[in-house]
């Protein structure tokens, strides 16, 4: 788990090519799987792992990829709010603020009270965002 995190990083901070950048986030990607494979079904980390492997996938342009990982993350663990941030930063960053909402709503569900989702619904709701909304073409690109 820590050589993927050390790929995330060597990806987002030393890279200086696109390959590169690649390889470092496919590379998190297989020591994610390397872990998760061996990891008991109880292991503690796995929906962080699960969540870590769909921010790599989500760099790849493999959200579909990325939203199963998140669900997996969701399944083990339904309160851990870092996978529900993903997924809406993810959802906002696309335009898709409706999805955005719907996950927001379900992380607290989950987890009332949460800060990071309380200032993330707070983002949505800003007028800025409403108007970003609408001016974007439907499709949301």
């Amino acid at each position: 788990y820590c050589y993927g995190l050390m790929d995330v990083n060597r990806a987002a901070f030393l890279s200086k090519t696109r390959e590169d950048r690649i390889h470092n986030l496919n590379q998190s990607i297989n020591e994610f799987d390397y872990v998760t494979e061996r990891a008991p079904p109880d292991f503690s980390l796995l929906p962080e792992i699960f969540t870590r492997k769909g921010e790599s996938l989500i760099q790849l342009d493999r959200a579909g990829e990325a939203m199963l990982e998140f669900q997996r993350a969701i399944k083990i663990q339904a309160n851990y709010t870092p996978v529900y941030s993903a997924m809406i930063d993810y959802y906002k960053g696309i335009g898709q603020l409706a999805k955005a909402r719907e996950w927001l709503e379900k992380g607290l569900s989950a987890s009332p009270g949460v800060q990071a989702l309380k200032r993330r619904l707070e983002e949505l709701d800003a007028p800025g965002e409403k108007r970003k909304a609408e001016s974007k073409p439907p499709g949301g690109k």
